[in-house]
């Protein structure tokens, strides 16, 4: 018979497996499994965290967050020493935080997610429009920017008191943000954490005049004009002076 010189090796087998990101968001079941194909395992030890060494009698239950290391070695019945290995388990069962906030811009609104995980970290924010994904920020500050071009806003500038000069006119223009449909626009920001956990804020805006009177600008043409008054070609034919 020849001499065992061989160590035992020692499978570390978890339940359920972790998500990409390496985290968990439930419970998981730790099984140390051994074989040794000449004098057999003898026994097999087991660390958690800071503890001690104890022997291995069966399934460990994880649950509570946080990370932790585990170390285990088996030893055989020939006295050979299994070189200890160890895995890391890091549970995240708390959904993240989050608050909205949002800046009226010239053309746009730019929405802004406030948010906070304290264990597995922020993977990714993803921003709806009533009910339908507009956009997903993966890197602080997570912001989306929605445009009054796009529906259901449309811009309209409202002439007020027209000035006329020498050779122009002075036309202060009111621009003002309506709704071209009647239907509820919902707003919800929803912030994922790397373990799988979400949460969200979801903010209603009224229907109708949203924002209206936004700015004031003030546009100087000539007393005709056809050709582009910023982005838009117009033709404009200006009364007469008074």
């Amino acid at each position: 018979m020849l001499d065992d010189v061989t160590p035992p090796v020692t499978v570390a087998v978890l339940d359920p497996l972790p998500n990409e990101h390496g985290w968990w968001s439930s419970k998981v079941t730790l099984s140390l499994n051994a074989t040794d194909d000449e004098s057999g395992v003898n026994v097999t030890y087991v660390k958690i965290g800071n503890g001690g060494w104890e022997v291995y009698s069966g399934n460990l239950l994880f649950q509570t967050e946080g990370r932790i290391v585990i170390q285990f070695y088996s030893v055989d019945n020939a006295g050979n020493v299994e070189e200890a290995n160890q895995v890391e388990i890091k549970i995240d069962r708390t959904v993240p935080q989050i608050t909205t906030t949002k800046e009226i811009l010239l053309h746009e609104i730019r929405y802004t997610a406030i948010v906070n995980d304290s264990l597995s970290g922020i993977n990714r924010v993803e921003f709806y429009m009533s009910g339908k994904l507009r956009a997903t920020d993966t890197e602080a500050p997570y912001q989306w920017t929605y445009s009054f071009q796009e529906p259901p806003f449309k811009l309209t500038g409202i002439i007020a008191n027209p000035q006329y000069g020498e050779d122009t006119i002075n036309i202060p223009v009111r621009v003002c943000l309506c709704r071209s449909n009647g239907d509820n626009l919902t707003f919800r920001a929803t912030v994922w954490d790397n373990a799988g956990n979400s949460a969200w804020a979801e903010p209603s805006y009224r229907t109708g005049f949203l924002y209206s009177w936004i700015f004031f600008k003030t546009v100087v043409v000539p007393k005709s004009y056809t050709g582009h008054l910023g982005r838009f070609f117009i033709h404009a034919t200006f009364p007469a002076f008074p």
